[in-house]
């Protein structure tokens, strides 16, 4: 920049015909000047353009490199969620897998709990009535009367369809209802 103000000082004062130079020694020499000068910028215009080039240059292998390595953790970030979710998906199945167990498990130990309930029911049933041996001068009135049920019941209870009963033969007494 100081070199330009220096040209364009000459360029005036031997322009100037006032202060006596000689015109055309002094202009052929400002016109060498300036054409140095012109020179001297392009040069430096072309080191200027050559950095820019450069920075350029840089800055998009910088770039290509920051991309490349974020392309790369992109992957490794997708390889992760893909061993993740096949990891969620293996322990889902044991999962399902120990529940199918324990609900069949449970559903055996139900089962088996009702069978077992059902059995005590009857053993209470069976515990709860009581029997009695007909003996000679019996009749199923005269037992019903005596346990204070009605005798179709007690005919009932022992899948009786008549009266006839026989001596030694064993009833079982319901119990009142």
């Amino acid at each position: 920049m100081k070199r330009l103000v220096s040209i364009f000082f000459l360029l005036s004062s031997c322009a100037s015909p006032w202060l006596g130079c000689n015109e055309s020694r002094e202009t052929s020499w400002a016109v060498e000047a300036i054409e140095e000068e012109v020179a001297a910028l392009r040069k430096a215009q072309g080191s200027v353009e050559l950095e820019m080039r450069l920075l350029e240059e840089r800055i998009d292998k910088q770039g290509k490199q920051r991309w490349s390595s974020l392309t790369e953790r992109v992957r490794e970030l997708q390889q992760q969620m893909v061993s993740f979710k096949q990891e969620l998906t293996r322990i889902r199945e044991e999962i399902v897998q120990e529940n199918e167990q324990h609900a069949r498990s449970l559903r055996e130990q139900v089962a088996l709990l009702r069978h077992l309930a059902e059995k005590a029911k009857e053993g209470e049933r069976t515990k709860e009535k009581k029997k009695y041996r007909v003996k000679e001068g019996d009749s199923i009135h005269k037992i019903s009367r005596q346990f204070q049920i009605s005798s179709e019941e007690l005919k009932r209870e022992n899948q009786l369809s008549s009266d006839k009963i026989g001596i030694g033969q064993e009833l079982v007494i319901p119990e009142r209802g």
